[in-house]
């Protein structure tokens, strides 16, 4: 399981306490696909895109799930 390596905060600190958190997982793993892919779709997007793009389908997907449990 991915979380037994890494915890949510160490890939995307920055994802902690904002609003994807009250979003469901399907919203979560769309934006950080978007993300990953250096699509533009907020004012942070510079700084998402740098915590996107070593994330791994399967690490999007587990990060998702976790962040909507928060």
């Amino acid at each position: 399981f991915f979380f037994k390596e890494k915890t949510a905060y160490e890939i995307a600190s920055c994802l902690v306490g904002s609003d994807m958190c009250i979003r469901d997982s399907q919203y979560i793993v769309g934006r950080l696909n978007q993300y990953k892919a250096g699509e533009k779709v907020g004012n942070q997007s510079n700084m998402m895109w740098g915590q996107a793009a070593g994330l791994s389908d399967t690490d999007i997907n587990d990060l998702a799930e976790y962040i909507v449990t928060l």
